[in-house]
Formats: structure tokens, C-alpha cells, sequence
């Protein structure tokens, strides 16, 4: 086994305004990233930001022998490349009575989100549309004394008959 000479830490892409990387550094109490067969860790320069980043270690033995790793993804908090997608049961219709109490009609399941640490803290009703009109008041957070965040909405009212469209709006949380 030939002894390691130097390792470098390159940036190949990170998210717009993102910090670079440390250059390889001394391995931190809890390593992101650890190099194969060295004590180093490749972190961001800036641990409190949360972002995107992709870099690739190069290795150089002495002799000359070079190894370059394929792009590494990693991934600091809840950025913009999370997915969040539409759990299994939500339903995208629900038909109501006249005159029905227009409290809690709406239960929405919450979204199935792909980081465990990434968790909702907020649902809102947003670009609601009553009757082909745009309106704040027509949907509102509903009531839910044991569930939080609440994912119930309640209507101004159901009379007369008409139809509401709205998005959910998921506000999750920045703290990993």
C-alpha cells in the first residue's frame, strides 16, 4: 500500500449564494463525510447554512498514483431539493351538503416528505379561488386541539352551492 501524500477537497457545484467547502480538515466530532482509510472530513465552510453541495476528493499517493472520486451529493437541512409529494389517501375532492357546518370539512393527509428531519410546522390554504373569484377568506386553518400541525380547513360557509378550489400550502421546519 503506497502512503498518501495529499488529499484536496474540490467544489464542484453548490447551491447559488452557498459558502464553499473546508479543504479537507481535521475530522470533526461528528464526521460528514469521511475519506477512505484517513482521519478527515470534508464538511462546509459554513456549518449553520443550509445547502446543496457536490465535491470530489482527489487522492495523491506518493509515486505519483492519483485517485479522483466520482461527484459526491452532500446534503446540509431542508433545501430546496427535498421532495415532497402527495400521501397515499389525499384527496383532491370532497363533495359537500347545503347548509352543512362549514367547520373542519376539509382533513388532508399530511405529505409524505423524503428527510425525516425535515418536518411540517405549518399548513395554509393559498391561491383559493370561490366560485371563479380569488379569495383570503373562503378557506381558512381549521381546528385541531390534538394534532399539530393542524390539517384540518374550515369554510366561510357552504351556502349557496359553489365551487372552491385552494393549494396547501407545507411550511417545514430549517432545523436539523
Amino acid at each position: 500500500m503506497c502512503p498518501i501524500e495529499s488529499v484536496v477537497c474540490n467544489l464542484v457545484t453548490t447551491t447559488v449564494g452557498a459558502p464553499g467547502f473546508d479543504a479537507v480538515s481535521p475530522a470533526p466530532t461528528t464526521a460528514a463525510y469521511q475519506v477512505p482509510g484517513l482521519a478527515r472530513t470534508a464538511r462546509p465552510a459554513d456549518l449553520a447554512l443550509q445547502h446543496d453541495y457536490s465535491f470530489t476528493i482527489k487522492i495523491v499517493a506518493k509515486g505519483g498514483f492519483v485517485f479522483n472520486s466520482e461527484p459526491i451529493m452532500f446534503i446540509a437541512g431542508c433545501t430546496p431539493s427535498i421532495n415532497i409529494t402527495d400521501a397515499a389517501g389525499f384527496e383532491v375532492t370532497v363533495p359537500l351538503q347545503n347548509q352543512q357546518n362549514p367547520d373542519n370539512l376539509y382533513r388532508m393527509v399530511a405529505p409524505a416528505i423524503d428527510r425525516a428531519y425535515c418536518v411540517p410546522i405549518l399548513y395554509e390554504a393559498t391561491n383559493i379561488i370561490d366560485d371563479g373569484r380569488a379569495s383570503t377568506t373562503s378557506v381558512t386553518l381549521g381546528t385541531c386541539p390534538t394534532i399539530t400541525p393542524c390539517t384540518s380547513f374550515s369554510l366561510a360557509r357552504t351556502y349557496p352551492p359553489r365551487i372552491i378550489t385552494f393549494q396547501v400550502l407545507t411550511t417545514i421546519t430549517n432545523n436539523i
